[in-house]
């Protein structure tokens, strides 16, 4: 992937990020619907490059269906050993 790569929808690709498109990740976020934070995993579909308005931003396919992309910001992301 190479910065001139530019989704539709989402911009412009990041040149460098920790994770890539293709990359399953497990990551904590908290839905309308969820009570509190829960844990999901998911395929990142693209990684939008950062902007003034917002950080790096990973758009991720996750692995139970809820109608949506997730986008998941790199401090969402769990890191596991």
């Amino acid at each position: 992937m190479t910065g001139q790569e530019i989704h539709p929808v989402y911009g412009p690709a990041a040149e460098f990020a920790e994770h890539k498109v293709g990359h399953h990740i497990t990551y904590r976020q908290q839905h309308d619907w969820d009570n509190e934070p829960q844990t999901y995993t998911g395929e990142i579909l693209w990684v939008k490059a950062a902007t003034d308005d917002s950080p790096i931003c990973y758009i991720v396919a996750p692995d139970v269906p809820h109608g949506f992309v997730d986008h998941v910001y790199p401090g969402e992301v769990v890191i596991q050993s």
